[in-house]
Formats: structure tokens, sequence, C-alpha cells
């Protein structure tokens, strides 16, 4: 909204500048945009994929595989 509001106020005669706009309005938004889209963005896949967890090995017996032959 600012990045309307601000230029229009100008042209209307407003007493602000073009460096006040960038110094106070566009980096401060674009720097809070890129920390909070990172943040939110990071922690989202944090929830979603969670922390790989290391596999244990797997223990089979010969009595849990089938062996192959006819079906009776």
């Amino acid at each position: 909204m600012n990045m309307f509001l601000i230029p229009a106020d100008m042209l209307f005669g407003a007493k602000a500048t073009m460096a006040d706009w960038w110094i106070w309005d566009q980096i401060p938004v674009t720097i809070g945009n890129f920390i909070g889209g990172s943040v939110f963005t990071g922690f989202a896949l944090y929830l979603t994929y969670g922390q790989k967890k290391e596999a244990s090995p797997a223990t089979i017996t010969p009595g849990t595989i089938a062996e192959p032959g006819p079906v009776s």
C-alpha cells in the first residue's frame, strides 16, 4: 500500500522526498520481507519434512520371508 500512497502523496505536494521514501519505506519493507519470508518458509518446510532420522538396520530372519513355490 505504501508503494502507492507515498509517491501519490508526493505528487499532491507532500513534503517527502524520494530519498525519504526509499530510506524509510522501501529498504525496511524489503529487509522485512526477506527475513520474514525466509524464516516462515524455512519453518514451514521444517514442520512439513522434519529432521532426517538415522535408519536402523533391518533384521530379517529366515521365517519372515516367504519361500518361492507352489501355493497350496
